[in-house]
């Protein structure tokens, strides 16, 4: 049998075939896509990398927000400059991350300063307990 991959979902070429030709090209178009897109963000990365790392490290800035409303930035991580140490490494926090976060790579002389707001109390105290207003 031969198979295609149509999207991310594989489809037998005898079904493919039946397809309208307008729906095919369509279709073929959308999985170059995302292959072009997942090519170019492991291109980037590695240019982060290349552009970051010193002698074999590489120093990653964690922000976000928690579950509670507290948003915080300047979670310092150092880790060997590898796209794999980067995604264990993003792997292992988005596995106890109590909400969103985004981890970025910085130069080693970059100034980092951990900082946290409560964003539940600040509109507490701003009249509107019923909405907070995040970066996130």
């Amino acid at each position: 049998m031969n198979w295609i991959l149509n999207g991310m979902r594989p489809v037998l070429l005898k079904e493919y075939a039946k397809l309208p030709y307008g729906i095919r090209q369509k279709a073929l178009a959308l999985a170059h896509t995302e292959v072009d897109e997942h090519i170019n963000e492991r291109a980037a990365l590695a240019a982060r990398i290349a552009a970051c790392a010193k002698n074999g490290k590489l120093l990653v800035v964690e922000s976000g927000r928690d579950c509670d409303g507290v948003q915080y930035s300047g979670r310092k991580y150092t880790i060997d400059a590898t796209a794999k140490a980067f995604h264990d490494l993003h792997n292992e926090i988005a596995e106890w991350a109590d909400g969103p976060f985004r981890l970025t790579i910085v130069p080693f002389d970059t100034e980092v300063e951990y900082t946290s707001r409560d964003l539940v109390m600040e509109a507490y105290e701003d009249g509107h307990p019923h909405v907070i207003y995040s970066s996130f």
